[in-house]
């Protein structure tokens, strides 16, 4: 029996078997069923679905080769876009005063609907503190990343209702990290 975790069922309470179907309906109508290669062969298994988007996606995210002189070229032409006053308040740091302006500014969809909301925040605020400094310092600083943070899941998203190839999706990473 599949254990599904819905915010609205109590805990031990088990899933009915009309949630179940719903689910696994749900999870048909998202599967890839078949997929065109960049050759027009139309991939029907899984082995060759997984092949053309593997190989879609390594050619689309190469490594570009540039030398120097097009990165120092790159870095002074975003620096010149920009205002010198608002330069300055780039090298500032962020203050606490200016995350609880914005958390306030939030109101209640802070961060979202169904995520952590204001009320939240503001119970477990020294809470977050102590647990973000912590994890930021021993993430960035220490350089002690475990192997789940080091490592992400590719989804991909269609980008119409009648994807055909690897590009009429679009594909975001999934991290298991803070």
């Amino acid at each position: 029996m599949l254990d599904i975790d819905e915010p609205n069922r109590l805990a031990g309470e088990r899933p009915a078997l009309f949630h179940i179907l719903q689910m696994r309906k749900r999870q048909e109508a998202r599967m890839i069923r078949s997929i065109q290669d960049e050759c027009g062969y139309t991939q029907q298994t899984k082995k060759g679905i997984i092949r053309a988007f593997t190989s879609f996606l390594q050619r689309k995210y190469e490594p570009i080769a540039v030398d120097d002189k097009c990165v120092a070229y790159m870095a002074e032409a975003g620096q010149r876009a920009l205002p010198t006053a608002l330069l300055d308040l780039l090298e500032q740091p962020i203050s606490l005063e200016e995350v609880h302006i914005s958390v306030r500014k939030g109101g209640k969809k802070a961060p979202g609907i169904d995520g952590i909301g204001l009320e939240f925040y503001k119970a477990n605020l020294a809470t977050i503190q102590n647990d973000i400094g912590a994890m930021m310092n021993q993430m960035l600083m220490e350089r002690k990343e475990s192997a789940q943070q080091k490592h992400g899941v590719i989804v991909c998203l269609p980008k119409s209702n009648d994807p055909t190839t690897p590009a009429h999706f679009r594909p975001i990473t999934l991290l298991n990290t803070e």
